[in-house]
């Protein structure tokens, strides 16, 4: 095949492709033509607030190597690495914030084009043919990948995509280093693989020692490989990985630091060791249909009709040797059973036990089926093996009605055209291969491509509607997001940290109470105040002690969950109420809220996204003087929030007052749903009351104030801590449960005396030191009278900042295991402080010295061809 008909062959597999997504974008009213969006559950909760931040990095206003938007403040090299580092990313320069969703399905047309591309670009490369009339077929099966199941199923996670697109560069240079040529090019592609998206590069490695396996094998059939060689072959092809890894190191090395620094960095070796089935293996067949979704157990293949029956009947073509049919046969079932073989569902979870989008992997079994059929095509000039392609037709159709008598109507329904469609695909199929007038010809495989392209159309557009949501207020909420912020920023210059108990999910589920359980779930949404919505901070630049990231800080997550703040899924803290002590203590001065809260006080009567903008007037700064600091210690045995916020205030101020006391409650079942707990806030003026009653598992419940709920409790996502909003001396919660499962003995009832926290306020206030304060930068100078002296700085203690005072490391403590503390001379102390991305010299050593040595290799090797 020469570089006219590739050329042509990857041009028209790309622009199909990107037909038929703007078809389906156009009919079913997708922005940018309508309403709907891709970006749904996770990317509407995260991706959309974290693209929302890296137009701020690339505009200057924030930073990559630290962001006080991230909880407490951290470095968002991971959060970089994983969701934004993709090249497709640049073209946010081109749309406002306003118009991410619109950006997000563009982004999601132009990496399953590139995926239909990289495909056509494998196979033309991998499958040297004279024959034209496999052109068509190598065009629909490359247009087959990019429109494969996981494509639209998992478009949501849009970093993932970048995976589809790489993979058939990798495995292209696979081929040419078992076939002894191109060594470094594989190098090449692995480095940007990872540089891209870490995590969908990391499982395609791990698939490349598969493919480097099947490759030799094939090889060895053809060609006769001994052991030596293939030793040698596997050097090389080892080699060239880890040096792709190097190229990778600038971005790859400072990403791994900033994991070990978080609970999600450790992985789950041990579970190797289950050896059971995560289903039964014959699930792929009824699956294998349109509009199927994968569910663990069950996934869903679809990439096309023509690709199934070309992929099955390479086991019935004459022309293809027996020893090949064995090697692909083994290597089919091998690849199959990494979904179902629990070891195997492991090592492509990258060893971390997975509890949603589950085969987050699927699209290297369907770039196996579509080889096999790619493989399949270069040997259909017998005419009986085109008659085997029916026969294989035939028996997969009857095998997926046979499996899809236990499946709901409408999957049955699909089935059933999928199957119609396929026949028709097959018939289309044997009819232009035996059809010898050219004429004739041309016009059956022009409708072998019109209805291939309707085939993957049809799935894909069901797997779209059935993944989308409108964009309904998002530019009316983002308007006023940043309106609020705008206002808070432009009449305070001073630091501080905004909270807020309403978010733009809050925001969706006022309006919109309609909306069935799926469609919330799109949104992010959950009754009774319940949301995964924490990355706002980040969106819109402000400071906060929120965040919802794979990468967070341990030591805060811990820090904020002991204060009362729980921490889920080791990512996110939940701050959906607003617990005024240790809101105070992290200089938290604004709050964004619906809801009352005694204590706060309202800056004014502006109602923007449904919320108002409260003043804590019990904020602490950043950064404060304290003394006898040595009298902290780490606490012993549990202690429930309130108890814990206690020793931190005691401990930093160095007094003996609390600021939460117990307060008494009696328990009484009304019911097997219902029970009933009276308060005694006898001393209710002053007071803020919280609760806290530990559940044994989770359930459906709810806490009610009289007749107010307060929040769905014991369930995911929902707080610990819960504010008790009261203007009487007796109070009466009821909390409704299906399931007795709570501790009703070990509850605890508190209330904050503000009297006691105005004494702190005002004492913190009063020793403040004023810092110059950036994202990675901080800046004072503190005189000191008393060398027991430290600064209290509510910045996360973190390894990667280096604190010099006078020029000398300083002496540094961590107060409640978190926060800085440092210890301060008699007389003028000048603070610095600068933070550092780990590993971050030695990842630029390694990818120049890589890339130095590919060049330098690739110059050697030009010279040496030259040369003889």
């Amino acid at each position: 095949m020469n570089k006219k008909e590739k050329s042509k062959i990857i041009f028209i597999s790309g622009l199909i492709t990107l037909l038929i997504i703007l078809c389906i974008y156009a009919l079913s009213g997708f922005a940018p033509f309508g309403t709907k969006t891709l970006a749904v559950m996770d990317a509407n909760i995260q991706y959309i607030d974290f693209f929302s931040y890296l137009k701020d990095v690339i505009a200057g206003k924030n930073s990559i190597t630290y962001s006080f938007g991230k909880t407490l403040g951290g470095s968002n090299v991971a959060v970089l690495s994983y969701y934004l580092s993709s090249p497709f990313n640049l073209l946010l320069l081109f749309f406002s914030n306003a118009n991410l969703y619109t950006f997000f399905n563009i982004v999601v047309a132009l990496k399953l084009t590139l995926a239909s591309i990289a495909f056509a670009y494998f196979v033309t490369n991998r499958f040297e043919t004279s024959y034209k009339d496999n052109s068509i077929l190598f065009i629909l099966l490359s247009c087959g990948y990019g429109l494969c199941q996981y494509s639209f199923f998992q478009a949501s996670n849009i970093m993932w995509l970048d995976g589809m697109y790489m993979l058939p560069f990798m495995l292209l240079q696979v081929y040419y280093i078992v076939q002894g040529k191109k060594n470094w090019n594989l190098s090449i592609a692995v480095g940007l693989a990872i540089i891209f998206n870490w995590y969908m590069a990391g499982i395609s490695c791990v698939f490349t020692g598969i493919w480097f396996l099947l490759e030799c094998c094939l090889y060895a059939v053809e060609n006769k490989m001994t052991f030596i060689q293939f030793i040698k072959t596997g050097i090389r092809y080892v080699i060239a990985m880890i040096l792709g890894v190097m190229v990778s190191a600038i971005l790859f090395l400072p990403t791994i630091g900033a994991l070990t620094n978080g609970p999600r960095g450790s992985l789950s070796f041990k579970d190797l060791l289950d050896f059971s089935f995560v289903g039964n293996m014959l699930s792929v067949i009824p699956k294998y249909s349109y509009g199927a979704e994968s569910m663990l157990g069950y996934p869903a293949l679809f990439c096309g009709g023509l690709a199934i029956v070309l992929s099955l009947s390479v086991f019935f073509n004459n022309r293809i040797k027996a020893k090949v049919k064995v090697i692909l046969g083994v290597f089919l079932f091998g690849i199959l059973l990494c979904l179902y073989w629990h070891p195997l569902y492991l090592v492509f979870s990258l060893f971390k036990s997975v509890t949603s989008y589950n085969y987050r992997y699927s699209f290297l079994v369907e770039f196996f089926i579509l080889f096999l059929a790619a493989y399949n095509c270069i040997y259909l000039t017998d005419k009986k093996n085109l008659y085997s392609i029916g026969v294989a037709a035939i028996l997969f159709s009857l095998l997926n009605i046979y499996f899809t008598q236990q499946y709901t109507p409408q999957e049955k329904t699909n089935a059933y055209l999928t199957i119609s469609m396929l026949i028709v695909l097959t018939i289309l199929l044997i009819t232009s291969q035996l059809i010898t007038n050219q004429k004739l010809k041309y016009v059956f495989l022009v409708l072998l491509l019109i209805a291939s392209s309707v085939d993957l159309g049809i799935n894909s557009n069901l797997l779209a509607n059935s993944l989308s949501m409108d964009i309904l207020n998002y530019k009316s909420y983002r308007k006023n997001q940043e309106k609020i912020i705008n206002q808070i920023e432009s009449n305070d210059a001073s630091s501080y940290r905004i909270t807020q108990t309403s978010n733009r999910a809050s925001y969706e589920r006022n309006l919109n109470h309609d909306y069935d359980v799926k469609t919330k779930s799109m949104f992010g949404m959950y009754d009774g105040n319940l949301t995964a919505n924490y990355n706002e901070s980040l969106s819109y630049g402000y400071k906060s002690t929120s965040g919802y990231t794979s990468s967070p800080d341990g030591t805060q997550l811990e820090f904020l969950n002991k204060c009362g703040y729980p921490t889920y899924a080791d990512c996110l803290t939940v701050t959906n109420t607003s617990m005024l002590g240790i809101d105070s203590l992290l200089s938290v001065k604004y709050v964004l809220t619906s809801e009352n809260y005694t204590g706060l006080v309202k800056k004014n009567n502006t109602k923007l996204n449904g919320k108002y903008t409260y003043t804590n007037p019990y904020y602490m700064p950043l950064a404060f003087t304290c003394s006898n600091f040595d009298a902290i210690k780490n606490e012993k045995g549990y202690l429930n929030p309130f108890d814990y916020q206690n020793l931190l205030f005691k401990q930093l101020f160095n007094t003996s007052k609390d600021i939460y006391k117990p307060v008494k409650y009696s328990v009484m079942k009304k019911d097997d749903s219902n029970t009933e707990i009276k308060l005694n806030t006898s001393n209710y003026k002053n007071m803020v009351y919280y609760g806290f009653i530990p559940w044994n598992s989770d359930s459906e419940s709810y806490v009610y104030n009289g007749k107010n709920m307060i929040t769905k409790y014991a369930c995911w996502l929902s707080p610990t801590v819960f504010h008790i909003e009261t203007d009487n001396s007796n109070t009466k919660l009821r909390v409704e449960s299906a399931d007795s499962n709570f501790n009703y003995d070990n509850a605890y009832f508190y209330a904050l005396d503000l009297n006691v926290l105005d004494e702190y306020a005002k004492t913190a206030r009063k020793n403040e030191v004023n810092i110059s304060i950036k994202n990675g930068a901080i800046d004072t100078t503190v005189k000191a009278e008393d060398k027991d002296s430290y600064l209290y700085l509510s910045v996360p203690v973190d390894d990667c900042w280096d604190v010099l005072v006078n020029n000398q490391k300083a002496e540094v403590k961590s107060f409640g295991n978190c926060l800085y503390a440092i210890k301060l001379h008699s007389g003028t102390n000048k603070i610095t402080m600068r933070y550092h991305t780990k590993y971050k010299t030695l990842g630029i050593g390694l990818t120049a010295g890589a890339i130095l040595f590919i060049i330098v290799s690739a110059i050697y090797r030009k010279k040496h061809r030259k040369e003889n």
